[in-house]
């Protein structure tokens, strides 16, 4: 179909290319080669952090790590986490922004599994999880005229998991519109 190539993941061969040309990169920008601070990778777009993805997620990470000291993120729906624990937390995938629109009675009416069930729980347990891990992680929810009253709620929510004791958890609300 017209969009099938959105949905390719990552070759190895890309990997290679983009991590071989950064020395290429950074000396463009007067980056002194003997004092390259370390590298920032950001995993995003689509579902970078699919179960699917793992190999190529693992040899990325291998490889940026091989070329020198490097940190990732990654912009996530955190529904397949658990596939990524052994990389997940300092001096791996260290950050990772994932969004709930609200408690579990919003949020699963609009984040939904292909088999149609909400998807909260699923989030909420890789969440906790990921901060136990050590990774900072950020909660976003998308705010509309049809959630923003249940911010009140979700903060409730947050505090109860007890995620609002961990150091490395923040959450933040984007307003968003049609």
């Amino acid at each position: 179909p017209a969009f099938s190539h959105l949905l390719r993941t990552i070759s190895r061969e890309m990997v290679d290319r983009i991590i071989s040309a950064l020395p290429q990169f950074e000396a463009r920008h007067g980056i002194d080669p003997a004092a390259v601070p370390p590298r920032s990778f950001l995993f995003f777009g689509g579902e970078p952090l699919l179960a699917q993805s793992l190999p190529i997620v693992e040899y990325f990470i291998d490889k940026a790590q091989s070329a020198g000291p490097a940190s990732f993120a990654a912009v996530s729906n955190g529904t397949q986490l658990a596939a990524f624990d052994h990389l997940l937390g300092p001096g791996k995938i260290e950050e990772l922004q994932i969004t709930l629109d609200g408690p579990p009675s919003r949020h699963d009416t609009r984040r939904i599994h292909a088999d149609g069930a909400g998807s909260f729980e699923t989030i909420a347990g890789n969440v906790s999880r990921a901060l136990e891990l050590g990774v900072r992680v950020e909660i976003r929810m998308n705010v509309d005229r049809a959630n923003i009253l249940d911010l009140p709620e979700l903060a409730t929510i947050f505090v109860a998991r007890g995620w609002t004791e961990y150091p490395n958890f923040s959450s933040y609300a984007e307003p968003v519109t049609d």
